[in-house]
């Protein structure tokens, strides 16, 4: 990957295969049914990323954002700097002032976003976002907690594996998604839970992802995709 297609990932155990990631890809996706949104809020100088999940029917579309201090970019090293200068110009990587993010810019978006689609929630981890969450709840953004742990995120994880696999999860191919996807490492306990990380080299991100699978926990306890079959009843996964 890095050789050939200047793609950078630190991932020996891929989450998901970039064949079965790219095989969701769409020319236009549907952003009219029920959004559920997932945020994960960077550290001050970090990438903070937003995930909007779309419910249409027997699918999901997704779309996302992401947020950086204008200074950090001076630090990136070099292997990862041009796909972040990449991401501003298609306008996938917005830049605040400054060298530490403000949190005001995301709660603004996420406002003018709820004027378009349907928000119905906005899933966040809890951890270092109480000055955030407080503020975004006074601006009336209809917040959710989701703790990070294994116990919570492993059922999103692999519902979001599964509509992945099953062509059920829509997409535009941004190159800057899939460079996180292509970083992600999925961890397994000796339960067999799993939890989507990144990779040693701290450099590699996959904030857009794991918002992504804030996102679908949400989703998926809203009732998921039901799918119906013969006399109209509905199998649900919980």
């Amino acid at each position: 990957l890095v050789k050939h297609l200047n793609i950078f990932t630190s991932s020996s155990a891929a989450w998901i295969s970039q064949e079965d990631w790219d095989a969701n890809i769409v020319d236009t996706i549907d952003t009219t049914g029920k959004c559920y949104v997932g945020v994960d809020l960077g550290a001050t100088s970090d990438l903070t990323a937003i995930t909007f999940l779309f419910k249409n029917g027997t699918e999901y579309a997704m779309d996302y954002v992401c947020f950086l201090p204008e200074e950090t970019i001076k630090t990136l090293p070099n292997n990862v700097k041009q796909v972040y200068l990449k991401a501003i110009e298609s306008k996938k990587l917005l830049l605040t002032p400054g060298n530490a993010t403000d949190y005001r810019y995301i709660t603004e978006y996420l406002k003018d976003c709820a004027t378009t689609f349907d928000i119905q929630e906005v899933g966040y981890d809890v951890w270092s976002s109480h000055f955030w969450a407080t503020q975004a709840i006074d601006e009336g953004i209809p917040l959710v907690e989701v703790p990070m742990s294994m116990r919570v995120l492993s059922p999103a994880t692999v519902d979001t594996e599964i509509h992945i696999k099953k062509l059920e999860l829509k997409h535009l191919g941004c190159s800057f998604f899939r460079w996180q996807m292509a970083n992600a490492e999925v961890y397994h306990d000796p339960s067999d839970n799993c939890k989507v990380r990144k990779g040693d080299n701290q450099s590699l991100k996959v904030d857009a992802v794991i918002a992504m699978i804030i996102a679908m926990h949400r989703a998926s306890a809203a009732g998921g995709l039901r799918k119906s079959k013969g006399g109209g009843v509905y199998f649900i996964k919980f």
